[in-house]
């Protein structure tokens, strides 16, 4: 076995892991790779962006936005969610993960078959028709995604959180080099497809080297029941909370065009980027911790520390904006981005209270109770679907902005219940 590669089934179910000393240790520890991970996925991403926003226009990103987000839509609505309920198992998984992988590599195919089949229909609909191409040149991307070594469960199941930090940065600097020749290239949305592509490439050939897996065509119907009962309520949230996060970019390609898209996600990214990225890697941590803390009080003071964090570093982002945005984004796009200044504003908002859905919804799977976690997201996403239409139609791009604000806003009183529930049980 490689250096650094884990082993298959073993837990950190051990008696002495299961005292509070070595758990806060362990919380620590993983949570600072994990951050160290974010941090750098963080930085690295808007980086890239800051380059390649000055070399392309935001009609070349909303086309390859448009793109990512049938993939992302696929993806999220055809996924089982059988890592997330391996990680839960207490007992060996090697056994399912033959099982595990048939099914994400029939995922991805059928995947690509409606981007092949469908990128004309597809393109109208974004109001993008001459660059239909663009669903085609995706497709490969979802291949490698389902692709990936199955035996990356252990990550999580060890908390061993370094190797996450060496994929991402790995897929970065592959992304950003690959991209920059490509887009100097053909300068239009082929170079951002090549850097996602590449990225992903060397992100999926690194998960066998740290968890190796040799696939195998085996595919055990009694062994994927067993992992539905767990992943059938995650892949609901997951298809929901893929939803509840995309309504907006969907009604703003379809209503506003690639540009105003363009516009609109870098907003998004931006405006949602700290306080995300912090949530992210607290809930990757307390996910797995949740289920191996005895102790209520511990649990509860937790996510009482973590949720002020998180608003925390939501909050001061959100004056920086308010105060310096205009300044700051003509620094870091150029003058050309401008037009994403006012709904990302209100975006920044959105992603603190988003950070904080992100964190309670960890706590609530780990607690062992993805139907709460299904019902926080269920409500986000009526709320959004109300609302993001007249609200996009009416005021354009702050409009959607706005809607997304009180998506994340209405459900929290709910996840509050929630949470205190199921912690009592």
């Amino acid at each position: 076995m490689k250096d650094g590669a884990l082993k298959l089934g073993e837990t950190s179910d051990s008696p002495q892991e299961t005292k509070t000393g070595p758990e806060s240790s362990a919380l620590f520890r993983s949570l600072g790779w994990v951050g160290a991970g974010r941090a750098v996925a963080a930085a690295g991403t808007l980086a890239r962006y800051a380059v390649f926003a000055r070399l392309l226009s935001p009609y070349q990103f909303g086309v390859f936005g448009a793109a990512m987000f049938v993939l992302d839509l696929l993806t999220a609505a055809m996924d089982p969610s059988f890592d997330n309920a391996l990680v839960q198992r207490k007992e060996e998984v090697g056994p399912f993960l033959d099982t595990y992988w048939v099914a994400s590599l029939v995922r991805g195919i059928l995947t690509v078959v409606v981007l092949v089949c469908a990128a004309a229909p597809l393109a109208t609909f974004f109001r993008q028709a001459q660059a239909y191409r663009v669903f085609w040149a995706i497709a490969p991307l979802a291949l490698l995604r389902a692709t990936q070594s199955p035996a990356q469960v252990a990550l999580y199941r060890r908390l061993e959180f370094h190797v996450s930090f060496i994929l991402v940065t790995v897929e970065l600097i592959t992304s950003f080099a690959v991209g920059i020749v490509a887009i100097l290239l053909w300068r239009d949305w082929r170079g951002l497809v090549a850097a996602a592509t590449a990225g992903q490439a060397a992100r999926t050939a690194l998960t066998y080297w740290y968890f190796p897996y040799r696939p195998r065509m085996r595919f055990n119907l009694q062994r994927a029941r067993q992992l539905l009962s767990f992943g059938g309520w995650v892949s609901a949230t997951r298809l929901l909370r893929f939803l509840s996060q995309q309504l907006d970019n969907l009604t703003v390609a379809h209503l506003l065009g690639p540009r105003s898209l363009g516009d609109y996600q870098m907003a998004f990214r931006l405006g949602e980027m700290p306080a995300r990225e912090f949530a992210q890697s607290v809930s990757l941590v307390s996910f797995a911790m949740v289920p191996r803390m005895n102790d209520r009080a511990s649990r509860n003071r937790l996510f009482v520390i973590t949720t002020v964090a998180i608003a925390t570093v939501g909050l001061v982002y959100t004056a920086v904006m308010f105060r310096w945005g205009e300044p700051l984004v003509e620094l870091a796009l150029g003058k050309q981005w401008i037009g994403a200044l006012p709904p990302l504003r209100l975006l920044c908002l959105y992603g603190l209270f988003q950070g904080v859905l992100i964190l309670a919804r960890s706590f609530l799977d780990g607690l062992g109770a993805p139907s709460s976690s299904f019902s926080v997201t269920s409500i986000r996403a009526a709320v959004l679907a109300i609302t993001i239409y007249p609200a996009t139609a009416w005021y354009g791009a702050v409009g959607a902005a706005g809607a997304g604000l009180f998506s994340v806003m209405v459900p929290l009183p709910v996840t509050w219940m929630l949470f205190r529930r199921a912690s009592r049980s």
